[in-house]
């Protein structure tokens, strides 16, 4: 039986989108896709990473490690790259792997217009 292929029609950014330092930086998205399920992913830049890790106690025990749940470590933080990221993991099935699924979108808002900070992808 052959997978049926979703598509990215959403993202919400619940802390907003602020792509002032692409290079060094992280951003929480909500991922919508047409058939109205709802992942959840962190997109971090390698930068980032090694900056948390060299703060002490910042999720790892004294800097040796590094770990997020539904972490996407991408070049940079600009929206052209999180869309790439996502369509390339809907497309190569790996988003049920890499991704929570956190639900359906009628189960977060009653319509589309109410999730914060939209980006209409589709």
């Amino acid at each position: 039986m052959e997978k049926s292929k979703r598509s990215l029609t959403r993202l919400s950014f619940p802390t907003g989108y602020k792509a002032q330092e692409i290079q060094d930086s992280n951003v929480d998205v909500y991922i919508i896709l047409d058939n109205q399920d709802v992942y959840y992913a962190t997109f971090f830049t390698l930068k980032n990473i090694q900056k948390l890790m060299s703060k002490a106690g910042i999720g790892s025990a004294e800097g040796c490690y590094f770990w997020v749940a539904d972490m996407v470590i991408i070049e940079s933080i600009t929206l052209n790259n999180i869309v790439v990221a996502i369509q390339d993991l809907i497309q190569s099935y790996s988003i049920d792997k890499a991704l929570s699924k956190v639900g359906n979108e009628s189960e977060f808002v009653s319509t589309p217009s109410e999730w914060l900070n939209l980006v209409e992808v589709a």
